[in-house]
């Protein structure tokens, strides 16, 4: 069997059998009994060992109890600088729970030799110690521009690889963790520009990207006629190579207007649980498409008022979670029937992140705040119960109206802190605070 054939086979066999909770506890004790240091390797704290390819940034922890709440909030980053996590959609947590990664507009360690000086950094922080690492370039291309995309990068769990769109939107890396290795993985085709960070398939085998490209004769600067378009790419191998983009779903793109909501492709998610299910929006429309493009459904149109966004699978694949004005609710993809965990939220939600707990995370901005006087905007991380519709604010954060400076709460793997942004000024600062136990919000 080839290597590449291997590689396949224990990610559609072995993989799948390896995740059952029994086997998971088995082959761990396993594997520590068989691999001396493999504990220190992973530590599920901070203190341990770093993985290689991490340079020390230095450390800016700063502990301060929430005006709000009292509860002690962790920022990771200064403010100096535009630091920001993942999108809400992405893994922003390593897979132990150690590292939050986030990306940042400060200069790297190499930065004026070798490197571009207006690159962004892959960062991660550690969120015990404080201690901050620079891991890789998100790479400015000359001559192509930049702002394709506010978001780059997305965390591979199974591979512990993580995938970096450059500034162009043009071309795709990979970093593995295990090795401190960067490398070129795929070049988009000419003129291809990619609009959101990839999403990975639930057996890890595919990649998900939101891609636009001009029509000819059809398209101007501000994307008016450009093709968007949800495409496809195979993982070749255990080092998260890429095989050629395929196109599952296209839109003639319309730019958004304060009297229309456009008609562009984003937020393309590959479905948690179903290996070839993809949901993605076109304004305010929800559709979904087998990666290989048969079975395109149109699956709920919003026509107002007010709005509808910020879409995200819930962690059984079953439903698709949204904010709706303010309200957070979610379409089942079984019955067609919209429902809502709760009604008439006030103040409003604006993002939202589940886990496989009973608990849902949102942030919300504080009804007194103008969003239009100022740019940064007060607001609230909070967490929701699903089933009683209790609900707890966490802590202060602050809005941007712009991309990345919003607060983008996460989990982390287990579910007991939250990682999130606070605009800050002009700039933007990571942190993380304790999330409840679940208990305390049940009926």
């Amino acid at each position: 069997m080839g290597s590449v054939g291997g590689w396949l086979w224990c990610r559609t066999r072995l993989v799948p059998f390896l995740r059952t909770a029994p086997m998971r506890c088995f082959c761990l004790a396993a594997s520590l009994l068989l691999l001396p240091g493999l504990a220190s390797a992973a530590p599920a704290a901070s203190g341990g060992s770093v993985p290689p390819g991490f340079v020390p940034a230095g450390n800016e922890l700063e502990v301060v109890e929430d005006p709000r709440t009292g509860r002690e909030v962790r920022f990771l980053t200064s403010g100096e600088h535009t630091d920001a996590t993942f999108y809400a959609t992405q893994n922003t947590w390593s897979t132990d729970g150690r590292y939050v990664f986030f990306e940042s507009d400060r200069p790297g360690p190499e930065s004026g030799s070798g490197g571009h000086e207006r690159d962004w950094q892959l960062m991660a922080a550690d969120v015990g110690s404080g201690e901050l690492y620079h891991i890789a370039p998100i790479p400015f291309l000359p001559g192509r521009g930049t702002g394709a995309l506010e978001f780059h990068a997305n965390l591979h769990p199974d591979l512990e690889v993580l995938y970096i769109v450059d500034l162009s939107g043009t071309r795709i890396y990979t970093h593995r963790l295990e090795t401190g290795v960067t490398e070129l993985v795929r070049t988009l085709p000419e003129g291809t520009i990619a609009k959101m960070p990839p999403s990975f398939s639930a057996d890890g085998g595919q990649v998900a990207l939101a891609v636009a490209w001009p029509r000819p004769g059809g398209a101007d600067e501000t994307h008016n006629g450009w093709e968007y378009a949800v495409q496809v790419l195979d993982i070749l191998d255990g080092d998260g190579r890429l095989g050629e983009p395929r196109t599952v779903a296209t839109q003639v793109g319309l730019k958004k207007t304060a009297d229309s909501p456009g008609a562009t492709i984003s937020h393309q998610q590959f479905n948690p649980t179903d290996n070839t299910l993809l949901a993605y929006k076109v304004a305010e429309d929800l559709y979904t498409v087998r990666s290989d493009g048969s079975e395109l459904e149109h699956r709920y149109g919003y026509t107002g008022p007010g709005w509808r966004g910020h879409q995200s699978w819930s962690a059984d694949g079953t439903r698709m979670n949204f904010i709706d004005n303010g309200d957070i609710g979610f379409y089942l993809l079984a019955d067609r029937s919209t429902g809502f965990y709760q009604r008439d939220m006030e103040p409003e939600a604006w993002h939202q992140d589940g886990n496989e707990g009973p608990l849902m995370v949102y942030d919300h901005r504080d009804a007194d705040s103008d969003w239009d006087q100022h740019d940064n905007r007060t607001g609230s991380i909070a967490v929701l119960h699903k089933q009683s519709g209790r609900t707890a604010t966490l802590c202060e954060t602050v809005f941007s109206k712009k991309h990345p400076r919003h607060p983008h709460p996460q989990f982390s793997p287990n579910g007991r802190e939250v990682a999130f942004n606070r605009s800050h000024e002009e700039r933007c600062r990571v942190a993380v605070v304790a999330a409840p136990e679940p208990g305390e919000l049940a009926d």
